[in-house]
């Protein structure tokens, strides 16, 4: 586990045994989805508190006893910091209630599944909004790092695919993957959408998409329970009445998703947590993989990963349009001004996040998208690139005819001129009122090789570099440097084949 600490506000009995398979008695020689099933119906019917802070039965009141530690502090599973309780059932400043499993996933409403403590946990505000409401993964491009051993937040794949998503750190890996399997069995009824389709379907088995079964188990074994989580079911159990059952059997994953699916279940004989049983004890966790990194320099699905893009309005600017981009789970990004039955002139754009090209050659993007309603679509529509302050268009090498709503690949648009560099794709839509075209823009890809250098492959060439042409600089590490002139020691100067060691003083 990431902190060496206790739980220690208020006292909680462990559980034996002999009270663990009488608890789980109904799934006793289950297998697969059965006994995921059964597993629903006994922790589905729990005691629900308030969602929030108060004097009784809230949210801040329980977290009072499953994360204070035993000086006081908050058990903060998302970074460093340091934050501590005040009065029991009183919210703490700078943090907030983080539904680790987001709440966006079954459409936001404020059931059971909204209030349940098995995936609340108290998280600092930045670190809640960085996470958004990405799937759990390994991230492979970071873009947040709440500090070693805790979150990361960027890039990384996501079934099958490279978007945006957050990574726990390795001593919570365990702690969350155990906290999301509960949510698929306890909430296995709900209704999945947007960014939950990616992690779940909308069934009672599996519920958990392939990617997420094996990710999960995977970190379940790498990462085990310990006494902060065997404390902390024990102390949610005595509130809402009921139990995470991946706690109590740190290998039920298998027999539900795994290597043991055809395995009948036995919660007599099975490996626990309980307080008796020394068996898991002497389990060795095995040894995380390393995840592949990811083939994208930026990626956006844009049907259930919206790539963390901005739409903005520009005009009209009185506020009459409340909206020309929107999100679509079917067709991605989605333009247009014909609204209530009338054509409206406006001018609209959807924004990137900031994306890093200080390491790449080669790069392109590409992107598909569909347009109607327009007689010439690229003279309506347009995808610029914005660096250091300057905005351009680029050229997109193919349109839709602007009569049809087939998906078209756009082409290879070369981002060359900005490697070294970091920009914003800006996709623009304008309207009139004699015509308001739809566009629909979906999987965007930024790609490109990544440059490296080391000390090996540089050459000592007969004269110094010409500054006054064309010259790339490195560091010793080969990352790209966009300008020599903020850099001081030394660096690799490479031009027309050749490369120099130079010290910036």
């Amino acid at each position: 586990m990431a902190i060496a600490t206790t739980l220690g506000a208020v006292e909680t009995s462990a559980i034996s045994r002999k009270e663990l398979a009488e608890y789980y008695g109904s799934v006793k020689n289950l297998k697969k989805e059965e006994l995921k099933t059964a597993l629903y119906d006994i922790v589905k019917s729990h005691k629900a508190i308030s969602y929030g802070s108060g004097s009784t039965n809230s949210t801040w009141w329980a977290f009072y006893v499953t994360d204070k530690t035993d000086n006081g502090q908050v058990l903060n599973r998302y970074s460093d910091e340091t934050f501590y309780f005040g009065n029991r059932g009183e919210s703490v400043s700078g943090m907030n209630i983080e539904h680790s499993f987001p709440k966006s996933w079954w459409g936001g409403d404020k059931n059971n599944a909204y209030k349940d403590l098995f995936n609340l946990y108290p998280s600092p505000s930045d670190d809640n909004g960085q996470k958004s409401n990405y799937p759990m993964g390994y991230v492979t491009d970071v873009k947040y790092n709440s500090g070693e051993g805790y979150d990361k937040v960027g890039t990384g794949m996501v079934n099958g695919k490279s978007q945006s998503c957050w990574e726990p750190g390795d001593g919570w890996k365990g702690d969350f993957a155990r906290a999301y399997m509960y949510m698929a069995v306890c909430y296995q009824d709900l209704t999945w959408v947007n960014m939950g389709l990616q992690t779940l379907q909308c069934d009672t088995w599996p519920t958990l998409r392939q990617w997420a079964q094996e990710l999960y188990s995977a970190w379940s074994a790498t990462d085990k329970v310990d006494n902060i989580e065997v404390s902390r079911n024990e102390a949610v159990y005595g509130i809402q009445e009921n139990r995470n059952p991946f706690v109590d059997f740190p290998f039920l994953c298998e027999y539900i998703w795994g290597d043991s699916v055809d395995v009948a279940f036995n919660p007599v004989n099975a490996v626990s947590t309980a307080t008796d049983d020394t068996r898991y004890g002497c389990y060795e966790p095995a040894t995380p993989s390393t995840p592949e990194p990811s083939p994208y320099i930026y990626y956006a699905d844009c049907t259930s990963n919206y790539g963390g893009m901005t739409a903005t309005i520009i005009s009209p600017s009185d506020g009459s349009l409340s909206n020309v981009w929107t999100k679509s789970s079917t067709y991605g990004w989605k333009a247009s001004a014909y609204i209530s039955g009338a054509k409206q002139a406006s001018e609209a754009t959807v924004t990137t996040p900031e994306i890093d090209l200080s390491e790449y050659k080669d790069i392109t993007l590409t992107f598909e998208h569909a347009v109607k309603f327009a007689a010439s679509p690229s003279s309506v529509l347009s995808v610029e690139v914005e660096c250091e302050g300057k905005v351009t268009t680029l050229s997109v090498p193919t349109w839709p005819a602007g009569d049809s709503w087939t998906f078209y690949d756009s082409g290879e648009v070369s981002l060359d001129d900005y490697a070294g560099k970091t920009i914003k794709l800006i996709f623009r839509y304008t309207s009139s009122t004699s015509e308001a075209s739809t566009w629909e823009v979906r999987e965007i890809k930024v790609q490109g090789e990544k440059v490296t250098s080391s000390l090996s492959d540089v050459e000592i060439a007969p004269s110094a570099p010409d500054f006054n042409l064309p010259y790339e600089v490195y560091s010793l590490d080969g990352k790209r440097i966009a300008d020599i002139h903020i850099i001081r020691g030394i660096v690799i100067v490479r031009q027309n084949g050749h490369s120099w060691l130079i010290s910036r003083q």
